[in-house]
């Protein structure tokens, strides 16, 4: 969990200080939420093709396991001031330097793609 925890930190860290109206604790857990989801629906699409048979249950289904992911995500790092604790744990950690939140950003790129590229092939 302590890896969960860095990749969150990683889009915490990027959000920190900038001034649109809405948080970057709840940015960073939509990032952390979409890189799962891409990853799932990836795999999802490359185990079962027939991912279209479901008709309309599909977008339900991915909507409510999307929903499901955030909940979790949403009390696992950001209620009760869990962010700014998490922030504070990695700030001054060896792990925090740029290239570990590059191979984070990245990560969140790769599940995209891997997404694209597994919806394409079918």
């Amino acid at each position: 969990m302590r890896l969960l925890r860095f990749y969150y930190f990683t889009f915490l860290y990027h959000y920190r200080n900038k001034p649109e109206s809405w948080g970057g604790d709840f940015r960073s857990v939509l990032l952390v939420e979409l890189s799962i989801c891409w990853l799932m629906l990836g795999l999802w699409v490359l185990v079962d093709p027939g991912l279209s048979e479901l008709g309309s249950w599909t977008k339900l289904i991915v909507l409510f396991v999307n929903i499901i992911i955030l909940i979790i995500l949403q009390r696992y790092l950001m209620s009760k001031g869990r962010s700014e604790l998490i922030f504070k744990e990695f700030k001054d950690q060896q792990i925090n330097n740029e290239t570990n939140r590059t191979i984070c950003w990245a990560v969140w790129a790769a599940s995209f793609i891997f997404f694209l590229i597994s919806a394409s092939l079918q």
